[in-house]
């Protein structure tokens, strides 16, 4: 949802039978391989200010990113809708700038964390 002075993106958290499926699907995969699925051109590290880093913080973050691990029913869920979900999120953003804030709970809760 938008508002004057803020871009809320919130998921729902578990609620059917498929869902909970995903959230006992709890072996570990390196995250590289739930994100960088998503678009393989993207090549930049952003803080919490919206700020583009520079080469030596990116690569620092770059080493631990790479051997990082994400629940993997959390990591499927957020490819299923990752794409459609940036791209709102990108069109929103670019028609008016403003902070982005990101929610949910349980299952939603994940997602949040990953998007």
């Amino acid at each position: 949802c938008t508002g004057v002075d803020r871009i809320v993106v919130a998921f729902k958290g578990t609620k059917s039978v498929t869902n909970i499926h995903t959230d006992l699907d709890f072996a570990s995969v390196p995250i590289p391989n739930v994100l960088h699925s998503l678009d393989p051109g993207v090549n930049f590290v952003v803080d919490g200010m919206g700020r583009i880093l520079g080469d030596h913080v990116k690569g620092v973050l770059g080493e631990l990113f790479e051997s990082s691990r994400v629940h993997r029913g959390f990591g499927a869920a957020y490819s299923s809708v990752a794409k459609q979900v940036l791209s709102l999120i990108i069109e929103e953003y670019e028609r008016d700038p403003r902070p982005i804030f990101f929610t949910g709970h349980s299952l939603g809760g994940a997602l949040a964390t990953l998007c």
